[in-house]
Parts: structure tokens; sequence; C-alpha cells
């Protein structure tokens, strides 16, 4: 598995799992998570939303057998405008399939910006498709991205609530097994304000 030069893995314990899809981080810094409230060095904590940044998100899949219990994209969000972009103001969504699953339980194992700044939820699709009735949306509760710069490495991970299901990620809208390095992909999708502003929809 790659990593971007500023970020290596995260070897130590996972932050912790929620089936409503929100981390602690309080337990989070517990485990060994980097500091939770720890902004990127280059930029303030909070700045208000950049409303003409080009948001640009490259991702890897880190699990590629098929099926799986557990689906693992990797994110890492560009902010290619020339002012700083608010992480709060972000979304992210990951579609699929549930596969059976009822509900399904996130992990946060490793975030350069801190685990404890990563929360999730999941949400079935109201009009579902055949490769997707269902996606993971992550958020921030802090944090930027300078201009130019970009989040590093967000490790995201997410199975049947008591791996009692078992998930096929070939007919999952957001899953391409051979992006095992990071890579764009618009299958992935990314809102500003709750506009579209990377990707494509199923």
């Amino acid at each position: 598995m790659s990593s971007p030069p500023d970020a290596g893995p995260y070897q130590g314990p996972d932050a912790t799992e929620d089936t409503t899809g929100s981390i602690d981080s309080t337990v989070a810094n517990d485990v060994g998570v980097p500091d939770a409230a720890s902004p990127p060095m280059d930029a303030p904590p909070d700045v208000p939303s950049c409303t003409t940044c080009a948001i640009e998100l490259k991702y890897q899949c880190s699990i590629t057998t098929d099926p799986s219990q557990e689906i693992g994209p990797h994110y890492d969000i560009y902010n290619n405008g020339t002012s700083t972009q608010s992480l709060t103001e972000l979304t992210v969504r990951y579609y699929y399939t549930a596969d059976g699953s009822q509900t399904q339980a996130y992990s946060c194992d490793y975030a350069q910006i801190g685990c404890g700044l990563v929360q999730a939820n999941f949400v079935a699709m109201p009009a579902p498709k055949a490769t997707a009735d269902h996606y993971l949306e992550i958020s921030f509760t802090g944090g930027s991205i300078a201009a130019g710069s970009h989040t590093g490495d967000i490790q995201n991970r997410f199975h049947d609530t008591s791996y009692q299901s078992t998930f096929t990620q070939k007919n999952d809208y957001s899953f391409d097994p051979s992006k095992t390095q990071f890579t764009d992909w618009d299958h992935v999708t990314v809102y500003r304000a709750g506009t579209l502003v990377w990707g494509v929809e199923p």
C-alpha cells in the first residue's frame, strides 16, 4: 500500500468503530491516533469556505479482494485553488451496495489531519441504483487545506456491524481494484456546502 511522501502508513490499532458513523476524538487519541486537534501546519484550523477553489479527490483501493467483509477506500483531497479551503464545508461520498447488511460500522484507521476531525454517516439512497443503494459520507469537524496543498492520506474502512454479511465489491459504483496507488477517481463525489464540486453521482 502506498502513502503520500509526507504521510507514513499507520501501524497502530483502529481508532474506534461506531455504527452511527461518528468518531469519538477522545477515544481516538487514547489509542494512538495522531492528535485530532492538530490542523495542517500550513493553514489555520478554521476559515470561511472557498467558493472558487478547485477540489480534486484521489482514491486508493486498500481492500481489493471480492467478496470481502470490509471495504477500504482511502482518500487524499487536493485544493487547487488560490485560497484556503475549510474542511468543514466538504463532504465525501463512497457509493456501494449493502448486499444484505442491515447496519455498517466505520473506522478511521489513519488520517494525516487527525482521525478526530473525521466523522462518518451511512445513508440509504432514496432512489437506489444497480451499483449503489447506500453511500458512506465522511465530513470534517475542523481543519483546512491551504491553497495548492492537500489533506494527505485519510484511511477509511467499514464493514457489517456484526460481520455477518460480506460485500460483493465488483458491483459497487465507487469500487475500483485497479487503483492501488492514489489516483483521480470521479466515482467518489465531493460536495462543498452541499454542492457537487468533484465526481459524478451514480
